[in-house]
């Protein structure tokens, strides 16, 4: 059997160009599907590294939007304090201008301020 694939090769040159043949096929299909494989893995790499990297940024911003909202909610409750406390500062000035107003009335004095005063006083 080998001699008759021998003698159907040509001799030992035709085996050498056999093997030469077989080693460039082997080398060819190396050079050429070597790098499209490693080409597919890395658009693989990339696109997962993408996804990784938006889902870092969209869990970035999600924890910046309730920092946010708890700022805006710790600054409500003082604005809604600092309110309430002006309120109850006014009442007492309202209150406490009328019972001055009282206690002139009652020593026979008067205030010569009227409304148009105090509202141009106030403004």
């Amino acid at each position: 059997m080998a001699a008759i694939l021998y003698m159907l090769l040509g001799g030992v040159g035709g085996a050498l160009r056999l093997a030469a043949g077989a080693a460039a096929g082997i080398a060819l299909a190396y050079m050429t599907i070597v790098p499209l494989e490693r080409a597919d893995a890395r658009k693989g790499y990339v696109q997962e590294d993408r996804a990784i990297a938006a889902e870092a940024r969209l869990a970035e911003v999600q924890r910046q939007v309730h920092a946010g909202e708890i700022v805006i909610a710790s600054y409500q409750e003082i604005l809604k304090n600092a309110r309430a406390k002006d309120a109850a500062d006014d009442a007492q000035l309202a209150k406490d201008r009328k019972d001055f107003e009282a206690k002139l009335a009652a020593a026979g004095r008067s205030c010569g301020i009227d409304a148009d005063d105090l509202d141009w006083l106030q403004h």
